[in-house]
């Protein structure tokens, strides 16, 4: 069972959702499975590193709600350009709306599924008008 509490600020809601017993399921699939991801670095954690404004072009593989991690497929070549030492933020288009979360990527490999990211979510979901993204 999904129960969902929005409260508004501004155009942006904060989308807090309780999950009982097995995932959240609609339509036989699993929520988030195979949507279009936009991962963008928001801030460094490292002195080493670098701040990228490069937009990273994901699907996402599968999303484990109960701890909290996105499991994603990059359908970009060079996986080292996701860096393990910054904060991003992943925009995740749905078919009823634009959702965003923050967090940090645990760890990047490959796999017989291609490129993966593990993401964990941090603070939760958000979810965002469509007109902030007009340039």
């Amino acid at each position: 069972m999904l129960r969902q509490f929005l409260r508004g600020r501004g155009d942006v809601r904060i989308l807090i959702s309780f999950f009982h017993g097995q995932a959240y399921q609609k339509g036989g699939r699993k929520m988030f499975e195979g949507n279009s991801v936009d991962l963008r670095m928001a801030k460094t954690i490292s002195a080493d590193v670098v701040l990228d404004d490069t937009t990273h072009k994901c699907k996402v593989f599968r999303y484990d709600m109960e701890e909290d991690y996105i499991y994603l497929e990059l359908t970009e070549e060079d996986l080292t350009a996701i860096s393990l030492d910054a904060k991003y933020q992943c925009y995740i288009s749905t078919k009823k709306e634009l959702l965003y979360c923050t967090g940090v990527v645990k760890e990047r490999y490959r796999s017989e599924s291609g490129n993966m990211i593990t993401f964990r979510i941090e603070n939760g979901f958000y979810s965002v008008s469509e007109k902030r993204f007009i340039n």
